[in-house]
């Protein structure tokens, strides 16, 4: 079994240590990941110095919530004009 942390990330930059647990796999701890109930703060999911997955709320905007595997595919390529998966859209500011 490893051991897994899920970290509050915060737009501003701020670092939030938020659980620790023990999995037997990835896939386990990532059922455990859910998103922060404020869209200006992402959960991430690390294993030691792993990064495994992130979840994050839609913005008031409207931009979408996501929960993705970093080691699965990558995330969608974002078009020109949107906002990238860890920055502020610009309009819910």
């Amino acid at each position: 079994m490893a051991v897994y942390r899920i970290y509050l990330v915060h737009d501003d930059g701020r670092l939030e240590p938020d659980e620790s647990f023990y999995c037997r796999a990835d896939d386990e701890a990532v059922r455990r990941l859910k998103p922060s109930g404020r869209p200006d703060v992402r959960a991430e999911l690390w294993q030691g110095g792993r990064f495994i997955a992130v979840a994050f709320r839609p913005r008031p905007c409207g931009y979408p919530f996501t929960s993705q595997r970093r080691d699965d595919a990558p995330l969608p390529a974002r078009e020109k004009g949107t906002p990238s998966a860890t920055s502020a859209c610009g309009t819910c500011r």
